[in-house]
């Protein structure tokens, strides 16, 4: 009886260490699934960030689109009123005196051209100003989803 009893414990400790075995088995299969789970997290993360970088690039183009038009709707402007300075330049003291304008209207309306002008030099300058930052920024979004993008997730 005495073997038996020593078998019957040998097989209690092979059992015994089997379980510990297959506890440590399911606890690596619970870690592995747990980074699993952590990985595709970390990917869908990613996936949105990119989306939100798209949109964010996608209103810097709308932004620069629309700089663009104000820098071109600027231009005909102040073409037109290039003209109209030359025209003024052109007219000399004869002209004046002989048209219906007066001294001082010459005078007022040259002031008033000349504000114009730096009006829109400095509306030009903050246009191109802003428009260069925007592109910056731009650049920087698209920098970032390349980024995102090409980024391993681990």
């Amino acid at each position: 009886m005495g073997g038996n009893c020593s078998g019957k414990s040998e097989q209690t400790s092979l059992l015994r260490s089997k379980q510990k075995e297959t506890a440590s088995v399911q606890r690596d299969i619970d870690i592995l699934n747990f980074k699993i789970k952590t990985a595709q997290l970390n990917i869908q993360a990613k996936k949105i960030e990119i989306a939100r970088l798209g949109t964010d690039i996608g209103k810097k183009v709308k932004t620069i689109s629309v700089l663009n038009t104000k820098i071109e709707d600027g231009k005909v402007s102040l073409a037109k009123l290039l003209r109209q300075t030359r025209e003024l330049d052109n007219n000399g003291a004869i002209d004046i005196a002989l048209g219906a304008t007066t001294m001082s209207n010459f005078f007022a309306d040259l002031t008033a051209f000349q504000f114009i002008q730096e009006a829109m030099a400095n509306s030009f300058a903050i246009i191109r100003g802003t428009k260069v930052q925007t592109e910056k920024q731009k650049v920087v979004l698209e920098d970032r989803r390349d980024a995102e993008t090409t980024a391993v997730v681990f």
